[in-house]
C-alpha cells in the first residue's frame, strides 16, 4: 500500500498475479480416395489423455503430486501433458478421488492441485504406482461428399480401438495408449437431417470393437438410411449436415511418443451398402498432441492521479476561480462577501480485482502562516475553520449555498459516471452538498472519497473545493495539507 500525497501524480505498483493460458493445438491431416471427396474429421478436443502413475514421495494432505517421469513406466511421464483447471482421478480402482490441477510445477514430475473438489491427497491416493488419469474427451465430426449413389445403405465411422487390452478394456472410460475409448455408455451418434427421398436416417448407432480389418480392431459408428442415395451429396454442415459423435475418449501418448509431435490414428469413413458391404471407402488421418502451455506475468499495478483542473471551468455545478496544479490548490485573495472555488481531478485504474478506494484528509485545519488550529473549530481569528453549516461534519453533507456559513469545505463529482463516489454534489436535489475535511490534528478519519469493487479504467471524480472567510479573519497567508490515499485491493 502506498500513499498518494495532495497534488502528487505516482504510479503504484502493489503486488504481483500470474496468468496462465492454455492453448491446444490439434493436427489434423486429411487424406481423399477417388471414392469420397472432402472427407475431414475434427476432433473437438484433440489433446492427449493423460495416463501417468505416483511416484514414490507422496503422503496425504500434499497439494504437489508427484509422478513417474521414467519412459516404460507410465504412459504419460510429464506434467507438461496437464492443463489448469483438468480434473485428474488419483488412486487404484476401488478408492481413487477426482482432483483439479491448479498449475504444473517447473519440475515436468510433478504438479499442484487445488479446490474445487479435494485441495489435497486423500487417504489411499498416495501409494507409488497409483494411476493418474486426466481424460480428454469431445465430439468427433465426420464430413464428407458421397460418390456413389447406393440405396438402402449406411454411412459408417470406424475409429481405431486398443490392441493392448481385452474388449472390457477398449470401452471402461480409461483412455488407452494405442487408440480410442469407446466409454462405459454408449455414445451418441448425431445422424444428418434427411435429404428429400433419397437419405431418410434412422437414429444412429454405435458399437465397441465392432470391426477388426487388418487385424486392427475399429469401433463402428452407423448412420443408416433408406432411400436412393445420391452421387456427390455434400454432408459437409453447409449443404447438409455432418455425423456428430459425441464424447470419444481420446488417446494417451502412445510407447515411443516424442513430444510435441502428434500420434497418428487412421479413421475410416465408409459408404456401406444393403449388406453391409464398403461400396465407398476413405481414410483420414487424425493426430493427437499435447496442449501448449504459454504462460504471462501481468503485475499488479494501480495508477493514481491528480490533475490541474483550470479556472472558469464547471465542476459541482459551479464555475472555478483558481487554477490549480499537479501539487497545488491556489485560492488566491478570497473575501467574506463571496465563496472562492477550485477544483481536481482525480484519475485511477487498477487491474486489482476487488477494485480500489481512496480517500481524503487534512493535516489541520487551515491556519495563519501554516500555523496550528487546535479545536473544531479553533478559537482566535487566525484559522480558517471548517465549513460552519449547521449539521455538516467530516461524515456528514450538508447543502452549503449561503455565505453567512464561513469556513472551508468540499464536494465531488463523476463526470462520467464510472465510480461510486462517497456523495454528489447535487444529491438529494441540493446545490453544493459538502462536508469537511477529515482533520487529522482533530483525531478525524480519513474518510472514501471514491471507489469501485473490479478492475478499473481511467475511473475519475472532481474533488471541489469552497472556501469564504469570516470579516474578522487575520490578513495574512494561509494554508494546510491535504492527502489523498489511493488502495488497490488484490
Amino acid at each position: 500500500m502506498k500513499d498518494q500525497r495532495f497534488l502528487t501524480k505516482q504510479k503504484l505498483s502493489i503486488a504481483g498475479m500470474c496468468l496462465a493460458v492454455f492453448f491446444s493445438f490439434g493436427l489434423i491431416e486429411k487424406t481423399r480416395s477417388a471414392n469420397m471427396s472432402s472427407v475431414s474429421v475434427t476432433l473437438a478436443t484433440p489433446r492427449l489423455s493423460f495416463v501417468g502413475k505416483l511416484t514414490t514421495g507422496n503422503s496425504v494432505g500434499d497439494t504437489t503430486v508427484n509422478i513417474v517421469t521414467t519412459a516404460g513406466g507410465a504412459s504419460s511421464t510429464t506434467s507438461a501433458e496437464l492443463a489448469e483447471g483438468d480434473s485428474v482421478l488419483i488412486g487404484d480402482t476401488s478408492t481413487a478421488n477426482t482432483y483439479t490441477v491448479a498449475s504444473a510445477s517447473a519440475n515436468p514430475g510433478s504438479f499442484l492441485i487445488r479446490t474445487p473438489s479435494f485441495a489435497s491427497l486423500q487417504t489411499n491416493d498416495t501409494d507409488s504406482g497409483d494411476a493418474v488419469i486426466a481424460t480428454q474427451s469431445g465430439n468427433m465430426t465426420v464430413r464428407f461428399t458421397t460418390a456413389s449413389a447406393i440405396s438402402n445403405g449406411a454411412f459408417q465411422i470406424l475409429v481405431p480401438a486398443t490392441t493392448l487390452s481385452g474388449s472390457a478394456g477398449r470401452a471402461n472410460g480409461i483412455p488407452d495408449q494405442d487408440g480410442f475409448d469407446f466409454g462405459t455408455s454408449t455414445p451418441t451418434v448425431t445422424c444428418p437431417s434427411d435429404v428429400g427421398s433419397s437419405y431418410d436416417f434412422v437414429t444412429g448407432t454405435a458399437s465397441s470393437s465392432a470391426v477388426t480389418l487388418a487385424n486392427v480392431t475399429y469401433h463402428a459408428y452407423s448412420c443408416r438410411y433408406s432411400g436412393s442415395g445420391v452421387a456427390s451429396t455434400a454432408f459437409d454442415g453447409t449443404t447438409q449436415g455432418t455425423i456428430v459423435i459425441s464424447n470419444v475418449i481420446n488417446p494417451s501418448p502412445k510407447i515411443g511418443h516424442v513430444q510435441g509431435y502428434s500420434d497418428p490414428y487412421k479413421i475410416l469413413v465408409r459408404n456401406l451398402d444393403s449388406t453391409d458391404t464398403a461400396t465407398d471407402s476413405t481414410i483420414v488421418t487424425v493426430g493427437n498432441v499435447e496442449s501448449v502451455r504459454v504462460t504471462a506475468s501481468v503485475p499488479s499495478q494501480i495508477t493514481f492521479g491528480v490533475l490541474a483542473v483550470a479556472s472558469g471551468t464547471t465542476t459541482c455545478g459551479q464555475t472555478t476561480d483558481a487554477t490549480t496544479t499537479t501539487t497545488t490548490v491556489p485560492f488566491g485573495t478570497v473575501s467574506s462577501s463571496s465563496f472562492k472555488r477550485a477544483s481536481q481531478k482525480l484519475n485511477v485504474s487498477t487491474n486489482a480485482a476487488n477494485g480500489f478506494t481512496v480517500t481524503i484528509s487534512a493535516n489541520d485545519q487551515m491556519g495563519k502562516d501554516g500555523g496550528s488550529c487546535a479545536g473544531d473549530p479553533p478559537s482566535g481569528n487566525s484559522c480558517v475553520p471548517d465549513a460552519n453549516v449547521s449539521g455538516m461534519s467530516h461524515t456528514t453533507s450538508q447543502d452549503w449555498t449561503s455565505t453567512s456559513n464561513q469556513g472551508l469545505g468540499y464536494s465531488l463529482q463523476d463526470p462520467s459516471s464510472t465510480t461510486t463516489e462517497a456523495f454528489s454534489y447535487n444529491e438529494s436535489g441540493r446545490t453544493f452538498s459538502a462536508k469537511q475535511l477529515p482533520d487529522s490534528e482533530n483525531s478525524q478519519s480519513a474518510q472514501t472519497i471514491f471507489s469501485a469493487t473490479a478492475p478499473a479504467t481511467d475511473n475519475n471524480v472532481y474533488v471541489c473545493y469552497q472556501v469564504i472567510v469570516g470579516s474578522s479573519t487575520t490578513a495574512g497567508s494561509y494554508q494546510n495539507t491535504v492527502t489523498y490515499r489511493a488502495t488497490a485491493s488484490f
